[in-house]
């Protein structure tokens, strides 16, 4: 490029190179790019090892359950069985009445185990039925009164990932209420608007510092919550005052499907 003085004489020439700056342009481009992937690897990477810590977490408590409850069940069925072949008349019918109790209790404990694991209702039947089952469960083990509102999602199937997120997310949240909330009742609201799904956990009880809590090896099932709405692209939010309460919310994005049917 020429450059001229006020006579407009030429003093000189400017170079420039139009192609060396496009290509620190490009440069600069893909290093923030490579920047961009690499801290998305790095939260993808954690998010990995944290859902794996919460797989093994899930399968400490089913082996302890098979051992310390069914396996010692099962251990004195067995006894029970043993002693019984050498035992003819009365003392054999009676260890018999024994053995039929305990049978009956270890099919209990299997069933509730199942239940606790995964639900086949929330399969064979969707989020709707499967979540009213739990709420008048869940009131009737633990003593809290659910007051539950629905709207939007009657006769209707979502997508297995998020009918499964929201159970989830409802369930762990009502665990938490009932060890920790110290309250009678408690409201759980579930909405469809638009593409999403909505779900709400209020409490008015304890309450607890959310950044602490979080903040801890141990946080009452609130990471496995939020991840579980982060891996189908949702979000998580947490509120909660000490002496106020907690409300819990989420979103669950419902485009994830374009199968939906009515049931």
């Amino acid at each position: 490029m020429a450059q001229h003085d006020e006579a407009g004489r030429l003093t000189g020439y400017v170079s420039v190179n139009r192609d060396e700056s496009e290509r620190r342009l490009a440069e600069g481009e893909r290093e923030r790019l490579h920047r961009e992937v690499q801290t998305a690897n790095a939260r993808l990477q954690a998010l990995s090892l944290r859902l794996l810590d919460v797989q093994e977490a899930e399968r400490r408590h089913l082996a302890r359950e098979l051992h310390d409850e069914i396996g010692q069940q099962l251990t004195g069925l067995k006894l029970i069985l043993d002693m019984n072949a050498y035992q003819p008349g009365k003392p054999a019918r009676a260890s018999l009445t024994e053995a039929t109790e305990l049978l009956g209790q270890l099919m209990q404990q299997v069933r509730e185990l199942s239940l606790s694991l995964r639900p086949a209702m929330l399969d064979d039947l969707g989020l709707l039925p499967a979540l009213i089952w739990h709420l008048e469960r869940y009131s009737s083990q633990t003593g809290v009164q659910v007051e539950f509102h629905h709207s939007g999602i009657e006769r209707r199937r979502l997508a297995p990932a998020v009918e499964t997120a929201a159970y989830r997310i409802v369930q762990e949240a009502l665990t938490n209420v009932a060890r920790y909330a110290q309250v009678k009742t408690v409201s759980v609201r579930l909405w469809r608007e638009h593409n999403r799904l909505h779900l709400e956990v209020v409490d008015t009880g304890a309450g607890f510092e959310p950044q602490e809590v979080l903040g801890a090896a141990y946080t009452n099932g609130l990471a496995g919550m939020s991840e579980r709405a982060t891996l189908i692209g949702g979000q998580f939010k947490i509120e909660s005052t000490r002496g106020v309460g907690t409300r819990l919310t989420a979103m669950l994005p419902l485009a994830i499907t374009d199968d939906e049917q009515p049931t």
